[in-house]
């Protein structure tokens, strides 16, 4: 069971390979019918995967069940798939419910740093934190706030990057200081790691086209 969660996070939660995702995607919509459709350990794959290929209507039901299931172990599955959506207008409609009772405090700061790992979800969700800072910042322990902090460099570019620290320099969190530091140096080491080894990369697959 841990190779077949393995082999179905390489297949379609990272190459994305579609008779993998269509599979993982009809498993998802099977487990919110039926909670013992498939086994414990695909579960959290299966659902960020069909978080992916959501529409309103089967996002309504992970809300649903984020809410309503019998146990905080189910219930917390899926508020963290919420997090996958890749549509535009169900990113806003998931960062919109993070002002909400919908997303417990406890876990609005680690909603929001899945959507910032998500490369369909992660301007949107700076931007959301950006503009929503105050209500945000009621709702986040400020323990907590740090495991935002550090998703940060999934945004990549210098100018993210000195976007984050302006912010944070305007809006300063104490418990989070390391947490920017450590951000700030991940953004730099991303970027020297992206300027040599890019076109490296570029020369390889160049030569491995015309072989």
């Amino acid at each position: 069971l841990v190779r077949r969660a393995e082999l179905l996070g390489l297949c379609a939660v990272i190459a994305e390979d579609e008779s993998a995702s269509e599979l993982a995607e009809a498993r998802a919509v099977a487990y919110l019918d039926d909670r013992s459709a498939i086994d414990a350990n695909l579960v959290g794959a299966v659902l960020a995967l069909g978080a992916r290929r959501a529409d309103h209507t089967r996002l309504a039901r992970y809300f649903d069940a984020a809410q309503n299931d019998a146990t905080p172990q189910e219930r917390r599955r899926f508020r963290m798939a919420l997090a996958d959506v890749r549509d535009a207008p169900l990113v806003q409609e998931v960062l919109g419910a993070s002002l909400t009772s919908a997303i417990p405090t406890q876990d609005v700061a680690l909603l929001l740093a899945r959507l910032i790992g998500n490369r369909y979800a992660r301007e949107a969700a700076f931007e959301f934190v950006q503009a929503h800072w105050p209500e945000l910042r009621e709702r986040m322990p400020a323990m907590l706030i740090s495991r935002l902090v550090e998703a940060l460099p999934a945004l990549r570019t210098e100018a993210h990057r000195k976007q984050v620290l302006a912010f944070f320099s305007a809006n300063p969190i104490p418990t989070a200081a390391r947490a920017l530091r450590q951000a700030d140096e991940r953004f730099r080491l991303a970027a020297t790691f992206r300027k040599h080894a890019v076109p490296a990369l570029r020369r390889w697959l160049s030569k491995v086209s015309v072989e």
